[in-house]
């Protein structure tokens, strides 16, 4: 990850393809001028946030929050979990939304989802002459 700046439009970051190391905490940190960020993490990644928006609306998985001056620092997630990401977003106006895939973190050492649930190739009688 790593530290972004948006003076107008609209940012999406999708950290399911971002691969998480063990014993460190990934970084993402946004400036937001106007318009609206969107950050998607997978389910099992433990987030520690500082989000802030002097006017617009916040949010931050179940908690929603609209207005001027608002704000969340929160965490969410299994505090024991591999994949951790920190998250410090802050804008003048708009909208940033943290949300939740449902798909797991890619985690250093360990392997994915299709790695782990492989669709198996279809068995195909050979001919015979």
């Amino acid at each position: 990850a790593g530290g972004y700046e948006v003076l107008a439009g609209e940012a999406f970051f999708d950290m399911s393809d971002f691969e998480f190391m063990v014993d460190e905490q990934a970084e993402l940190s946004v400036d937001l001028a106007v318009g609206q960020v969107v950050v998607m993490v997978p389910r099992d990644v433990y987030v520690d946030a500082d989000i802030s928006l002097e006017g617009g609306e916040i949010v931050f998985f179940d908690d929603r929050r609209a207005g001027q001056g608002v704000s969340i620092v929160d965490t969410d997630g299994d505090s024991s979990s591999d994949a951790r990401l920190s998250l410090d977003i802050e804008g003048a106006l708009g909208q940033i939304e943290i949300l939740r895939s449902s798909g797991r973190a890619l985690v250093e050492g360990e392997t994915s989802d299709q790695e782990r649930n492989p669709q198996r190739p279809g068995r195909r009688e050979r001919e015979r002459p």
